[in-house]
């Protein structure tokens, strides 16, 4: 699981959501050797966000973080359907 709570309302939100993914990303980076990384339908799950609602603050998040400069080759989305995305 990534904590994807807001830390002012203690429910997720596009913006917490968006702050793991760059938390996720980052520590990718660190790790010797990760030259991929897969995300799952973050916020959908326990969370109960509509992928709908988060999908373009995700995308938007992964595509600056790698447009900023990244050791990584790819990024795996792993959804069971691709509505938002």
């Amino acid at each position: 699981h990534m904590p994807v709570r807001d830390i002012h309302t203690n429910y997720p939100t596009a913006v917490s959501i968006s702050h793991g993914i760059n938390a996720a990303l980052s520590k990718a980076e660190e790790l010797n050797n990760v030259m991929t990384i897969a995300f799952p339908s973050v916020g959908s799950g326990s969370a109960g966000l509509n992928p709908d609602d988060v999908a373009s603050a995700v995308l938007d998040t992964i595509a600056s973080y790698l447009e900023n400069g990244s050791n990584l080759d790819s990024v795996i989305f792993a959804f069971n359907n691709e509505t938002g995305y």
